[in-house]
């Protein structure tokens, strides 16, 4: 690992590559919670004591700036109660009168606890989204997206501090670090519902997976609403673990989303909206997210169907060109790319946009056929007309090109997407004359008259 890879320069100082995050989410946390009295956190540069460095250079420990808040747990910062280093002195320690829970001690605690950790757990979650991109890359499964993150500290804090569903004097995460599972995530979001059982599956071969849940299952079973999504925790394997790159990432645990692009619409906006539970909601607005969950899914499962289909009739159409029965052979761009091939060779320069873009010219001249293609470029033999041209054989596109121009003269000048662009006629002139130079006789074929 190079010295760049290990380190990034923070306020002129060597830190980890992610320890600017840790400093970022430090002036978030703005106050201590002491003894049931909030106090306001001291910056650098502002202690009791006299501290000159502060104007001349970051902090030598946590690498704050004048005017910033350390890192929590930095040995710079004084305790805004007492005065003394913060990590040192007794305050965070005395108990609250009437014994109640310290909620924002324990917030405090555990975000400390994290920012020193969670460089590990972003750096596990990126190097578990390259694994898992890989291998779905290898099965040619297109994805809408892959993204992996560590929690934000913010975030974190606020979970380590919710209360107990059963005891709201006590916190739900006894031990945030260890109980909170979602430190390090990973997020894929497919296109079609079909490609879920397929990386379930990949995520199952290249993971240790220590538990699956179904979250759409769950939310019926418990009576709420909602749309599904599937959720793993998961470890990196014994065998990959053992491995020096992974050997850091052995004990992690690594949150992985599954879901399709759908499925994330309905989770993005329910969190934006923030209703959590149907014992809170208002019945109309429960109403209304139950029916457009439904709504939801009957579409997931229709963009599937007018995928399948989409194949369906992408094999079929390769299959009839093959047998050459392409009278009733719709013109698209995966249907045009197999009938050129056929017919002028293969040619692997030919990018699917440039039959895309082919695809769109030839309808917008009147073409709805292969046949009636076939027809056009029946009488002009494509290879010695790019020779007249260009002196050499062109790709397949232009080849296309100059026997449609050929074929249809003045029909295809006029009704070309750019028929009206001034390069596009004087370009086309040109070659016009260079046929009639080269005794090509011009016709005048129109797909619309031969319908």
């Amino acid at each position: 690992m190079t010295d760049s890879e290990r380190f990034v320069l923070l306020h002129g100082m060597k830190v980890s590559p992610g320890w600017p995050d840790q400093v970022k989410a430090a002036q978030e946390v703005a106050s201590y919670d002491i003894g049931g009295a909030t106090y306001p956190r001291i910056p650098f540069g502002e202690e009791s004591i006299e501290w000159q460095a502060a104007d001349l250079m970051p902090c030598h420990d946590c690498g704050a700036i004048k005017g910033q808040f350390h890192v929590p747990g930095c040995d710079v910062e004084r305790c805004p109660k007492c005065g003394g280093q913060s990590i040192a002195c007794d305050c965070s320690e005395e108990e609250l009168s009437d014994d109640k829970f310290d909620f924002q001690k324990h917030r405090e605690k555990a975000v400390t606890a994290y920012l020193l950790q969670r460089a590990t757990f972003e750096e596990a979650s990126l190097t578990a989204k390259k694994i898992l991109q890989r291998a779905i890359e290898r099965e040619g499964i297109k994805l809408s997206s892959i993204d992996a993150r560590a929690k934000e500290p913010d975030s974190f804090g606020r979970k380590a501090a919710k209360p107990s569903d059963t005891n709201p004097d006590v916190p739900k995460y006894a031990d945030p670090l260890t109980d909170i599972t979602d430190l390090a995530g990973v997020r894929v979001i497919t296109f079609f519902p079909d490609s879920i059982p397929k990386i379930d599956k990949i995520i199952q071969q290249e993971f240790n997976v220590l538990e699956r849940s179904d979250k759409g299952e769950k939310l019926l079973d418990e009576g709420r609403f909602g749309y599904k999504s599937i959720h793993y925790l998961v470890n990196f394997s014994v065998s990959r673990s053992s491995l020096a790159e992974y050997e850091q990432y052995s004990g992690t645990v690594i949150e992985i989303q599954l879901r399709t692009i759908l499925q994330h619409a309905w989770a993005e906006i329910e969190h934006d909206i923030q209703y959590k539970s149907t014992s809170v909601i208002p019945h109309e607005i429960s109403r209304r997210f139950n029916a457009l969950a439904g709504m939801l899914e009957v579409a997931d499962r229709e963009f599937q169907a007018v995928q399948d289909e989409d194949e369906r009739l992408r094999l079929l159409a390769r299959q009839m060109i093959k047998k050459g029965e392409i009278d009733e052979v719709e013109i698209t761009p995966d249907a045009l790319k197999s009938f050129l091939t056929r017919r002028m060779g293969a040619d692997q320069r030919i990018r699917w946009s440039s039959y895309d873009y082919l695809a769109r010219t030839l309808r917008k001249c009147g073409f709805r056929t292969l046949k009636q293609l076939r027809d056009c470029l029946s009488n002009y033999n494509d290879d010695e007309l790019s020779r007249l041209v260009y002196g050499f054989r062109q790709g397949q596109i232009i080849r296309c090109e100059l026997v449609l121009l050929a074929s249809m003269g003045d029909v295809y000048l006029g009704r070309h997407p750019w028929a009206k662009e001034e390069w596009f006629r004087n370009g086309t002139d040109e070659v016009l004359r260079i046929f009639r130079e080269g005794d090509v006789k011009i016709g005048a074929f129109d797909p619309l008259a031969n319908l």
